[in-house]
């Protein structure tokens, strides 16, 4: 992989980003290390009640005067509703009653020329005048209101009440029930068959009765309508089970597209039991799921009448193939809607167009990969243009997520970015006249917030990139753009230090205003290092990316860590997500230790190729990667071979099991935490685009999967798993366990946690945890006789 990096200064590797990386047969220049006092396992654990709690939630007001934000400033008891002027001054948070006023007031949905909003509360409708700032109650329901939408005039208000969707006429308050849905089957299209109609037809031969009273009706004045014109909607049955997923008024009023999702009646749901209850009696855990393999959910999407009630349905152009669409907005006209359609099987994307009044659908763009339909935006977004003619989309046809436009009459795509890089998120600005993009085009390990034409061209970058803390660059975490579009918002990350709230002007350098200083004074008394990026060579002569953090004094061991969720990434210049990790980092380094923690083939933000290249086989370049970070460790580092160790949790846990079950002498200690141990009793979405589908992948799943090589443990081994793991089962854990038993093994252990999820909540058991994890470490990376 050629290297792409920012030329800077600091403790970062750095090369022009021309210049291609070489094998790294020499370590780093090692970087000044900070100096700091000892690092306790209990504090970095307690987690932001030690580090403090960023900004998040950035919302303008709908002037574009002040922005809201949701802290918990240094010091105070809990989280809060913010205020600060849109040039920075007045910060302040807001009475819980003003506070709760605008976050309402948040929830709310403009007209297209933002002069109308509406939002609801529990069962009460409200529309908003935003230039007055005042607003009144629409409508009152005993049962809670959602899916509010309104009008692009801003005359009529939608809403979605006991299943069923109504609309309210902002001038005179007339609420209208524009749907009927009903469960079971509609009486009067049941077609009687065999012994039914037998009997119905034996008894108009019978008896006079019912030919009689059916001449009489006929003959009655005024002669009977065919359907009586009451201003009810035309009932939709629905079969037991199924339920309507979304509603989308079109901009004409006239009709809606809807989903309806058809539930699996023979999947058989996997569950978790919780064994500590206030109770004493065990129960179920909230969240069920399928295994991968078994019956899945089916989706349609129809297109309503609401005048008549009549439904077409979408027919999406794939026969009998299960395919899933996605609503993405209707045409101007109210002729066309568009949508995004992904096959059962992820291989198979279509950007698609239909035709309101027949359902037929014509493919915009089909996008397939042998391997699956992913990337970090690609597979399910696109939109309208603003002139209505041309429908935008992202795909990863040229091996990385970029924008593409395409016309509504067809033709070949239009590429608006390109390059070996990706686009992050796509927003078209409120003036309809540019693109709002964050995209790691600067640098793959640094996220910029751009501003484009909708040609494609002239993209600048807004984002400052600035050298701060130390000359660790700083990256965008999230912005909001203010709705005039003058005003940035951003929070603004560093590898070192959390997100912090900036404002600045929207527009090329611009010199941003830091709003907010969110840690506390006890993480701030401490020198945190800043990684080193490296990249490693591997076997098959590929640079795998990786951050190093380097001790002033190595004792000669080293651990490897393994980010978790598969397709993520870690190595970056902000804020870490693995934030306890990173902090637990630096404690093994001011012990000696030296920390490799590696983007591993499968990891987001690299492109298709390196996303995929774990396809049929998890625990294959994904693991060499780990393997040949450690080969780097001994031959550049001067690490010791026999006192290597890894590390990681869920998609990290897997992957430790395999490295200390199949990779011999390599690892001498690992520490799996909440690791799928079995593919085959993981959920279906994710397991399914990977190995495809069991029995008929057996062998991948079988190649894929820790408990087929329990076996071949030989180091020191501890697993730690939450009980009440809802995403990655205990049950893994329970099968491996049995497996070892099974096998004779010896020198592993199980630690449990009867309270805890997939991602802890309580700062003891996350104390537990890694204090094992250290004391696991100690002993068995210890300095060799």
């Amino acid at each position: 992989m050629a290297r792409r990096e920012l030329a800077k200064c600091g403790v970062i590797v750095c090369l022009a980003a021309t210049v291609a990386a070489p094998a790294l047969a020499q370590a780093p220049q090692p970087a000044e290390r900070p100096s700091n006092h000892d690092l306790h396992v209990a504090e970095i654990m307690a987690g932001p009640a030690f580090v403090g709690t960023s900004p998040s939630r950035l919302r303008w007001s709908p002037d574009g005067r002040a922005l809201y934000f949701v802290w918990k400033q240094p010091g105070a008891d809990s989280d809060g509703l913010y205020r600060v002027d849109r040039d920075g001054g007045n910060l302040a948070r807001l009475a819980d009653e003003e506070a709760r006023e605008i976050e309402r007031r948040f929830a709310a949905v403009y007209s297209e020329d933002r002069r109308r909003a509406a939002y609801a509360q529990r069962g009460e409708l409200y529309l908003l005048d935003v230039r007055a700032d005042r607003e009144r109650a629409l409508a009152s329901f005993s049962d809670p209101l959602s899916d509010v939408q309104i009008a692009a005039d801003g005359g009529t208000v939608y809403f979605v009440s006991r299943d069923n969707f109504f609309q309210v006429d902002v001038e005179s308050g007339a609420v209208k029930q524009l749907t009927d849905i009903r469960s079971g089957e509609d009486p009067e299209e049941e077609e009687l068959e065999g012994q039914r109609k037998f009997l119905e037809e034996e008894q108009e031969e019978l008896f006079r009765v019912f030919r009689e009273d059916s001449l009489r009706r006929a003959r009655s004045w005024p002669p009977p309508r065919e359907k009586a014109a009451v201003d009810t909607p035309k009932p939709l049955f629905l079969a037991d089970g199924d339920n309507i997923e979304g509603f989308w008024v079109a901009p004409s009023g006239a009709s809606m597209a809807f989903v309806v999702e058809s539930v699996a009646e023979e999947a058989r749901l996997a569950w978790v039991p919780d064994y500590v209850t206030k109770d004493g009696y065990t129960r179920q855990a909230p969240r069920k799921r399928t295994n991968v393999g078994d019956e899945q959910s089916t989706g349609k999407m129809g297109v309503m009448d609401l005048a008549s009630g009549e439904i077409v349905w979408v027919d999406h152009g794939q026969g009998d193939r299960r395919v899933e669409l996605m609503f993405r907005g209707w045409s101007d006209d109210s002729r066309r809607l568009l949508s995004v359609a992904i096959s059962a099987d992820y291989h198979d994307r279509w950007v698609l167009l239909t035709d309101a009044a027949d359902g037929e659908s014509r493919a915009l763009d089909h996008l397939h990969d042998d391997a699956w339909v992913g990337g970090p935006v690609s597979w399910n977004s696109a939109g309208w243009m603003p002139d209505g003619d041309r429908v935008w989309f992202v795909s990863e046809a040229t091996g990385f997520a970029h924008l593409f436009s395409v016309a509504a009459g067809g033709g070949e795509p239009t590429a608006l970015t390109s390059g070996p890089w990706e686009v992050l998120s796509v927003e078209i600005a409120p003036n309809k006249k540019e693109w709002y993009l964050v995209t790691s085009e600067s640098s793959p390990h640094e996220r910029g917030f751009y501003r484009m034409n909708l040609s494609g061209s002239d993209r600048r970058l807004v984002s400052d990139f600035g050298t701060l803390q130390g000359g660790a660059g700083r990256s965008v975490d999230a912005t909001a753009v203010a709705p005039d579009g003058r005003r940035l918002a951003a929070l603004y990350a560093w590898p070192n230090h959390p997100p912090e709230l900036f404002l600045q002007e929207n527009g090329p350098a611009a010199r941003p205003r830091q709003v907010t200083e969110s840690t506390t004074q006890e993480f701030r008394s401490r020198e945190w290092l800043v990684p080193e990026i490296v990249y490693i060579r591997t076997r098959d002569g590929v640079e795998v990316p990786a951050r190093l953090y380097r001790p002033g004094q190595p004792n000669g061991a080293a651990v490897i860590f393994v980010h978790g969720a598969g397709y993520l990434q870690n190595v970056h210049r902000w804020w870490s997500v693995y934030f306890r990790e990173y902090m637990f980092h630096n404690l093994l380094v001011e012990r000696g230790y030296t920390v490799l923690d590696i983007d591993y083939r499968g990891s987001a933000g690299y492109g298709r190729d390196w996303r995929t290249a774990i396809r049929k086989h998890m625990g294959g370049k994904d693991l060499t990667d780990q393997v040949d970070g450690a080969h780097y460790l001994i031959e550049s580092m001067g690490i010791a071979a026999e006192r290597l160790g890894i590390y990681g949790g869920s998609y990290g846990g897997f992957t430790t099991l395999m490295a200390m079950f199949t990779q011999p002498g390599t690892f001498a200690a690992g520490a799996a935490l909440r690791p799928v141990t079995d593919w085959a009793y993981y959920n279906h979405w994710y397991t399914s685009r990977i190995l495809g589908l069991p029995p008929g992948d057996s062998e991948a799943y079988q190649l894929s999967s820790p408990i087929y090589f329990a076996d071949g443990l030989e180091g020191a081994l501890l697993i730690a798993h939450g009980m009440i793991d809802q995403n990655v089962h205990f049950q893994d854990t329970v099968r491996l366990t049995q497996r070892l038993i099974e096998l004779g093994k010896e020198n592993w252990e199980v630690a449990i946690y009867p309270k805890e999820d997939h991602g802890f909540v309580h700062a003891w058991s996350w104390t537990d945890e890694y204090s094992r994890i250290l004391k696991l470490f100690d002993e068995n990376l210890g300095q060799s006789e």
